[in-house]
């Protein structure tokens, strides 16, 4: 293994030890979903449930998860709604 990659998943690890990944990646995911990918909900789904019960992260938690699993609900509600 060389040393960058080395240094890049130490950094990975640093990143993910106070949640900050699951906070960036939920946001990334549920602007995704929210824009144009309704399937990316379902990431910040699950980054928004991880904040909030590995760090105690209430508010972002269930903010992330709320509009990415708005934006699959009303993906699906479309999908019935044209008949597919």
């Amino acid at each position: 293994m060389s040393e960058a990659s080395a240094s890049a998943g130490g950094s990975l690890s640093d990143w993910n030890e106070d949640g900050r990944l699951f906070f960036v990646v939920g946001i990334v995911t549920a602007l995704a979903a929210w824009l144009f990918l309704p399937l990316a909900g379902l990431v910040s789904v699950y980054c928004g449930l991880g904040l909030w019960t590995r760090y105690d992260r209430t508010v972002a938690g269930v903010g992330i998860a709320g509009v990415g699993g708005l934006s699959v609900v009303m993906w699906v509600a479309v999908l019935v709604a044209v008949g597919l």
